[in-house]
Protein backbone atom coordinates (compact mmCIF):
# COMPACT_ATOMS: atom_id res chain seq x y z
CA UNK A 1 0.00 0.00 0.00
CA UNK A 2 0.95 3.61 -0.39
CA UNK A 3 1.02 6.35 2.20
CA UNK A 4 -2.20 6.37 4.27
CA UNK A 5 -3.85 9.56 5.51
CA UNK A 6 -7.01 10.29 7.47
CA UNK A 7 -9.10 13.44 7.14
CA UNK A 8 -11.74 14.25 9.73
CA UNK A 9 -14.03 16.91 11.10
CA UNK A 10 -16.75 16.89 13.73
CA UNK A 11 -19.06 14.67 11.62
CA UNK A 12 -17.07 12.73 9.00
CA UNK A 13 -13.85 10.74 8.51
CA UNK A 14 -12.25 9.53 5.28
CA UNK A 15 -9.07 7.62 4.55
CA UNK A 16 -6.72 8.27 1.62
CA UNK A 17 -4.05 6.11 0.02
CA UNK A 18 -1.61 7.78 -2.37
CA UNK A 19 -1.26 4.53 -4.31
CA UNK A 20 -4.00 5.03 -6.87
CA UNK A 21 -5.14 8.28 -5.27
CA UNK A 22 -7.98 6.33 -3.67
CA UNK A 23 -10.26 6.72 -0.70
CA UNK A 24 -9.96 3.74 1.63
CA UNK A 25 -13.05 4.41 3.74
CA UNK A 26 -15.73 7.00 4.42
CA UNK A 27 -17.70 7.04 7.65
CA UNK A 28 -19.34 9.23 10.24
CA UNK A 29 -17.40 9.98 13.41
CA UNK A 30 -19.71 7.45 15.06
CA UNK A 31 -18.35 4.71 12.79
CA UNK A 32 -21.25 4.37 10.33
CA UNK A 33 -19.89 3.81 6.80
CA UNK A 34 -21.36 5.81 3.92
CA UNK A 35 -18.74 4.36 1.55
CA UNK A 36 -17.60 0.77 1.42
CA UNK A 37 -14.36 0.37 3.32
CA UNK A 38 -11.34 -1.13 1.60
CA UNK A 39 -11.62 -4.90 1.53
CA UNK A 40 -8.49 -7.01 1.76
CA UNK A 41 -4.91 -5.83 2.10
CA UNK A 42 -3.92 -5.48 -1.54
CA UNK A 43 -3.44 -2.37 -3.67
CA UNK A 44 -6.20 -3.14 -6.19
CA UNK A 45 -8.27 0.07 -6.37
CA UNK A 46 -11.35 -2.05 -7.07
CA UNK A 47 -11.43 -2.98 -3.37
CA UNK A 48 -11.21 0.66 -2.25
CA UNK A 49 -13.96 3.14 -1.31
CA UNK A 50 -13.49 5.43 -4.34
CA UNK A 51 -10.92 6.01 -7.08
CA UNK A 52 -10.42 8.65 -9.80
CA UNK A 53 -11.12 8.09 -13.50
CA UNK A 54 -8.56 9.96 -15.61
CA UNK A 55 -7.85 10.66 -18.47
CA UNK A 56 -10.77 8.45 -19.58
CA UNK A 57 -13.73 6.69 -18.01
CA UNK A 58 -14.61 3.02 -18.35
CA UNK A 59 -13.63 0.99 -21.45
CA UNK A 60 -12.37 1.73 -24.96
CA UNK A 61 -13.58 -0.69 -27.62
CA UNK A 62 -10.82 -2.52 -29.45
CA UNK A 63 -8.26 -0.55 -27.42
CA UNK A 64 -8.17 1.90 -30.32
CA UNK A 65 -9.65 5.24 -31.33
CA UNK A 66 -9.28 7.91 -33.99
CA UNK A 67 -9.01 11.62 -33.27
CA UNK A 68 -8.38 14.42 -35.79
CA UNK A 69 -7.59 11.83 -38.45
CA UNK A 70 -4.92 10.11 -36.36
CA UNK A 71 -5.26 6.52 -35.14
CA UNK A 72 -4.24 5.76 -31.55
CA UNK A 73 -3.80 2.47 -29.70
CA UNK A 74 -4.12 1.74 -25.99
CA UNK A 75 -2.82 -1.24 -24.07
CA UNK A 76 -5.03 -3.24 -21.71
CA UNK A 77 -4.11 -2.08 -18.21
CA UNK A 78 -5.80 -4.72 -16.03
CA UNK A 79 -6.74 -8.38 -16.13
CA UNK A 80 -9.34 -7.58 -18.80
CA UNK A 81 -9.08 -7.42 -22.59
CA UNK A 82 -9.97 -3.72 -22.82
CA UNK A 83 -8.24 -0.60 -21.53
CA UNK A 84 -10.17 0.35 -18.39
CA UNK A 85 -10.71 3.52 -16.32
CA UNK A 86 -7.58 5.40 -17.44
CA UNK A 87 -4.26 5.39 -15.57
CA UNK A 88 -4.72 7.50 -12.45
CA UNK A 89 -6.20 4.70 -10.38
CA UNK A 90 -3.07 2.59 -10.95
CA UNK A 91 -0.41 5.23 -10.38
CA UNK A 92 1.42 6.64 -7.40
CA UNK A 93 0.15 10.10 -6.44
CA UNK A 94 2.21 12.74 -4.63
CA UNK A 95 0.86 14.65 -1.67
CA UNK A 96 0.95 18.39 -2.40
CA UNK A 97 -0.98 19.73 0.59
CA UNK A 98 -2.52 18.23 3.72
CA UNK A 99 -4.50 19.53 6.68
CA UNK A 100 -6.81 17.91 9.21
CA UNK A 101 -9.85 18.08 6.94
CA UNK A 102 -8.43 18.51 3.41
CA UNK A 103 -5.68 17.15 1.20
CA UNK A 104 -4.39 17.68 -2.33
CA UNK A 105 -2.40 15.28 -4.47
CA UNK A 106 -1.02 15.07 -8.00
CA UNK A 107 -0.21 12.36 -10.52
CA UNK A 108 2.11 12.68 -13.50
CA UNK A 109 1.58 10.30 -16.43
CA UNK A 110 4.24 10.01 -19.09
CA UNK A 111 3.73 6.44 -20.26
CA UNK A 112 3.97 4.86 -23.68
CA UNK A 113 0.30 5.43 -24.59
CA UNK A 114 -0.76 8.63 -26.39
CA UNK A 115 -1.73 10.49 -23.22
CA UNK A 116 0.72 12.74 -21.38
CA UNK A 117 -0.91 14.63 -18.55
CA UNK A 118 -0.88 15.88 -14.99
CA UNK A 119 -3.87 15.07 -12.79
CA UNK A 120 -4.69 16.75 -9.50
CA UNK A 121 -7.17 15.81 -6.80
CA UNK A 122 -8.46 17.88 -3.91
CA UNK A 123 -10.40 16.07 -1.19
CA UNK A 124 -12.10 18.10 1.52
CA UNK A 125 -14.54 17.72 4.41
CA UNK A 126 -16.83 20.61 5.35
CA UNK A 127 -19.53 20.04 7.94
CA UNK A 128 -21.63 17.16 6.53
CA UNK A 129 -20.05 17.21 3.07
CA UNK A 130 -17.24 15.35 1.34
CA UNK A 131 -16.09 17.00 -1.88
CA UNK A 132 -13.74 15.54 -4.45
CA UNK A 133 -12.34 17.72 -7.22
CA UNK A 134 -10.41 16.21 -10.12
CA UNK A 135 -8.46 18.15 -12.75
CA UNK A 136 -6.37 17.08 -15.71
CA UNK A 137 -3.95 19.09 -17.86
CA UNK A 138 -2.82 17.90 -21.29
CA UNK A 139 0.98 17.91 -21.24
CA UNK A 140 1.37 16.15 -24.56
CA UNK A 141 2.43 17.67 -27.86
CA UNK A 142 -0.94 17.20 -29.61
CA UNK A 143 -4.60 17.86 -28.95
CA UNK A 144 -6.46 14.81 -27.61
CA UNK A 145 -9.90 14.02 -26.20
CA UNK A 146 -10.01 13.73 -22.40
CA UNK A 147 -12.57 12.64 -19.84
CA UNK A 148 -12.96 12.53 -16.06
CA UNK A 149 -15.00 10.67 -13.48
CA UNK A 150 -15.24 9.19 -10.01
CA UNK A 151 -15.80 5.57 -9.00
CA UNK A 152 -17.31 5.50 -5.49
CA UNK A 153 -18.42 2.26 -3.81
CA UNK A 154 -21.41 2.29 -1.47
CA UNK A 155 -22.57 -0.38 1.02
CA UNK A 156 -25.49 -2.23 -0.53
CA UNK A 157 -27.47 -3.94 2.23
CA UNK A 158 -31.02 -2.65 1.80
CA UNK A 159 -29.91 0.44 -0.13
CA UNK A 160 -32.34 2.36 -2.30
CA UNK A 161 -31.33 4.92 -4.91
CA UNK A 162 -32.99 7.64 -6.93
CA UNK A 163 -31.68 9.77 -9.79
CA UNK A 164 -33.08 11.61 -12.78
CA UNK A 165 -32.29 9.80 -16.02
CA UNK A 166 -34.96 8.22 -18.21
CA UNK A 167 -32.70 6.32 -20.63
CA UNK A 168 -29.83 3.91 -20.31
CA UNK A 169 -27.43 2.20 -22.68
CA UNK A 170 -27.93 -1.52 -23.06
CA UNK A 171 -24.51 -3.16 -22.82
CA UNK A 172 -23.10 -6.01 -24.87
CA UNK A 173 -21.06 -8.96 -23.58
CA UNK A 174 -17.92 -6.78 -23.63
CA UNK A 175 -19.70 -4.25 -21.34
CA UNK A 176 -19.70 -1.61 -24.09
CA UNK A 177 -22.93 0.28 -24.85
CA UNK A 178 -24.84 -0.94 -27.90
CA UNK A 179 -28.23 0.83 -27.83
CA UNK A 180 -29.90 3.70 -26.01
CA UNK A 181 -33.19 2.48 -24.56
CA UNK A 182 -35.76 2.94 -21.85
CA UNK A 183 -34.56 0.79 -18.93
CA UNK A 184 -36.76 -1.99 -17.57
CA UNK A 185 -38.91 -0.96 -14.60
CA UNK A 186 -36.58 -2.58 -12.05
CA UNK A 187 -33.70 -0.42 -13.36
CA UNK A 188 -35.64 2.84 -13.63
CA UNK A 189 -34.48 4.92 -10.68
CA UNK A 190 -36.53 8.05 -11.22
CA UNK A 191 -38.38 6.91 -8.11
CA UNK A 192 -36.58 5.34 -5.12
CA UNK A 193 -35.98 1.63 -5.47
CA UNK A 194 -33.57 -1.09 -4.50
CA UNK A 195 -31.12 -2.63 -6.92
CA UNK A 196 -32.19 -5.58 -9.10
CA UNK A 197 -31.16 -9.15 -8.37
CA UNK A 198 -29.32 -9.36 -11.71
CA UNK A 199 -26.03 -7.63 -12.55
CA UNK A 200 -26.42 -3.99 -13.44
CA UNK A 201 -23.48 -2.52 -15.36
CA UNK A 202 -24.99 0.23 -17.46
CA UNK A 203 -24.54 3.91 -18.24
CA UNK A 204 -27.47 6.28 -17.86
CA UNK A 205 -27.44 9.19 -20.29
CA UNK A 206 -28.70 12.71 -19.75
CA UNK A 207 -28.15 12.54 -16.00
CA UNK A 208 -28.94 15.76 -14.16
CA UNK A 209 -26.01 15.41 -11.74
CA UNK A 210 -28.08 14.56 -8.66
CA UNK A 211 -28.59 11.21 -6.92
CA UNK A 212 -30.10 10.22 -3.57
CA UNK A 213 -28.88 7.14 -1.72
CA UNK A 214 -30.80 5.68 1.22
CA UNK A 215 -28.70 3.45 3.50
CA UNK A 216 -31.21 2.11 6.05
CA UNK A 217 -28.76 -0.32 7.64
CA UNK A 218 -26.54 2.68 8.50
CA UNK A 219 -29.35 5.11 9.28
CA UNK A 220 -27.90 7.47 6.68
CA UNK A 221 -28.90 9.40 3.59
CA UNK A 222 -26.29 10.37 1.01
CA UNK A 223 -26.99 13.12 -1.51
CA UNK A 224 -24.68 13.13 -4.53
CA UNK A 225 -24.19 16.33 -6.49
CA UNK A 226 -21.88 16.44 -9.52
CA UNK A 227 -20.89 19.32 -11.76
CA UNK A 228 -22.60 19.61 -15.19
CA UNK A 229 -19.42 18.20 -16.73
CA UNK A 230 -20.59 14.79 -15.54
CA UNK A 231 -23.51 14.07 -17.88
CA UNK A 232 -23.43 10.28 -17.55
CA UNK A 233 -23.94 8.07 -14.52
CA UNK A 234 -22.58 4.53 -14.53
CA UNK A 235 -24.37 2.10 -12.23
CA UNK A 236 -22.57 -1.09 -11.28
CA UNK A 237 -24.17 -3.65 -8.98
CA UNK A 238 -22.86 -7.19 -9.50
CA UNK A 239 -25.17 -10.09 -8.76
CA UNK A 240 -22.24 -12.20 -7.54
CA UNK A 241 -21.31 -9.71 -4.78
CA UNK A 242 -24.23 -7.96 -3.11
CA UNK A 243 -22.08 -6.20 -0.53
CA UNK A 244 -21.66 -3.03 -2.63
CA UNK A 245 -22.82 -1.00 -5.60
CA UNK A 246 -21.29 1.91 -7.52
CA UNK A 247 -22.74 5.17 -8.82
CA UNK A 248 -20.04 6.66 -11.04
CA UNK A 249 -20.33 10.26 -12.30
CA UNK A 250 -18.61 10.38 -15.70
CA UNK A 251 -18.06 13.12 -18.25
CA UNK A 252 -18.70 10.70 -21.10
CA UNK A 253 -20.18 7.30 -21.91
CA UNK A 254 -18.13 4.11 -22.05
CA UNK A 255 -16.41 3.86 -25.43
CA UNK A 256 -17.34 7.45 -26.29
CA UNK A 257 -14.05 7.72 -28.18
CA UNK A 258 -15.50 5.35 -30.78
CA UNK A 259 -18.98 6.88 -30.98
CA UNK A 260 -19.96 9.43 -33.63
CA UNK A 261 -18.88 12.85 -32.44
CA UNK A 262 -17.22 11.40 -29.31
CA UNK A 263 -20.09 12.59 -27.05
CA UNK A 264 -18.95 14.04 -23.74
CA UNK A 265 -15.25 13.90 -24.59
CA UNK A 266 -13.37 17.20 -24.24
CA UNK A 267 -10.59 18.00 -26.72
CA UNK A 268 -7.70 19.61 -24.85
CA UNK A 269 -4.90 21.39 -26.63
CA UNK A 270 -1.44 21.15 -25.09
CA UNK A 271 -1.52 23.02 -21.78
CA UNK A 272 -5.32 23.11 -21.52
CA UNK A 273 -7.12 21.70 -18.49
CA UNK A 274 -10.43 20.11 -17.54
CA UNK A 275 -11.90 19.78 -14.07
CA UNK A 276 -15.00 18.91 -12.08
CA UNK A 277 -16.30 18.22 -8.58
CA UNK A 278 -18.47 15.58 -6.94
CA UNK A 279 -19.95 16.33 -3.52
CA UNK A 280 -21.51 13.84 -1.12
CA UNK A 281 -23.71 15.23 1.66
CA UNK A 282 -24.25 12.76 4.50
CA UNK A 283 -26.94 13.08 7.13
CA UNK A 284 -29.08 10.95 9.40
CA UNK A 285 -32.10 9.24 7.87
CA UNK A 286 -35.44 10.87 8.42
CA UNK A 287 -37.33 9.60 5.41
CA UNK A 288 -36.80 7.68 2.20
CA UNK A 289 -34.84 9.57 -0.50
Amino acid sequence: MGQALVLENDWLRVGIDLQGGVLTFGETRGGRPFLRGRTGSGEDPRVSACFPLVPLCNRVGGNRFTFAGQDYALRPNRDEPLYLHGDGWQGRWSLTDHGTDAASMAFQHEGADPYRYRAEQHIALSNDQLSLTLNVTNQGAVTLSFGLGFHPYFPRDGAEIRFGASEWWRAGPDHLPVARETPPPEADFREPRGLPHWTLNNAYDGWDGVAAIHLPARGLEVQMQADPLFGALMVYAPAEDRSFFCLEPMSHLPNALNMPGQPGMRPLRPGESLGGTMTLTIHNSESRP
